[in-house]
């Protein structure tokens, strides 16, 4: 006799047979039942005003009339995506080492603290070629090759624009699922040099870091808190510091 199968009431909810049954934000996540969330800050307020059309992938004597060299700092403007939700960038995205740089592998164990399991270690040799099978080497960062990041990248990117990405990753142990990690770089990248025409720091959040996760104490210097901007109306709404006629036209400004 055929044994009829048990259906499943709508509102029982399905759980993995394989999976504990979710308790955090993080379980959800990582089952595919919640998405995560980001914050994005940048150290100038200029990028509100750009035209996309009139943008150009690569950097040639149009760089100049940026006015790169005068406005602000004259440095490569800079953008933190302050992320929340799990997002795991090095070790399974960016290839990660030891002090001889991203190709002085680390251990097995070490990449499968990262996510990678051991079967795709960047360390794993091919015998044909005497090279790995999970590194790409498009551009001056190493990524790893199954990187959906890295795929990204490569996707929509042009060749000649890969070949002039540069890079660097400092992997930084945190908490999960917390804004108390004090990971946030801005007043980092400040110190460095990097200053807004207008504005010195923005940020999309009215917090000390101007994002989700907190800065470092040490960094931090309440005279160049981030501005919170994350919409136009945050941009027109600025107080006229006497700059905006001397950066936009007079129609633009009023």
């Amino acid at each position: 006799m055929k044994k009829k199968p048990n259906t499943l009431d709508p509102n029982t909810p399905l759980l993995y047979p394989d999976h504990q049954r979710p308790k955090s934000r993080r379980d959800f996540i990582r089952q595919g039942l919640m998405t995560g969330a980001a914050s994005v800050l940048g150290p100038g307020v200029m990028g509100m005003f750009a035209n996309p059309i009139a943008a150009h992938a690569a950097l040639t004597d149009e760089i100049t009339a940026c006015g790169i060299a005068v406005q602000g700092a004259g440095k490569i403007p800079f953008i933190c995506f302050d992320l929340a939700g799990g997002a795991n960038i090095a070790g399974s995205n960016v290839l990660v080492g030891q002090r001889g740089g991203q190709e002085d592998f680390i251990s097995t164990a070490g990449y499968n603290k990262m996510g990678l399991p051991g079967d795709m270690v960047p360390s794993i040799m091919n015998p044909d070629t005497n090279l790995s099978d999970f590194i790409d080497n498009t551009m001056g960062l190493l990524f790893h090759s199954d990187s959906a990041l890295g795929r990204g990248i490569r996707e929509k990117a042009s060749a000649a624009a890969l070949g002039l990405v540069e890079g660097a990753v400092i992997p930084a142990r945190s908490e999960n699922d917390t804004g108390n990690n004090p990971h946030n770089p801005m007043y980092g990248i400040w110190r460095a040099g990097a200053d807004g025409e207008l504005l010195t720091l923005i940020g999309s959040r009215s917090s000390d870091s101007g994002g989700n996760s907190m800065a470092p104490a040490m960094m931090m210097n309440p005279a160049v808190r981030p501005t919170k901007v994350d919409r136009p109306s945050d941009v027109t709404g600025l107080v006229d510091t006497g700059k905006l006629v001397g950066l936009l036209e007079q129609e633009d400004v009023v």
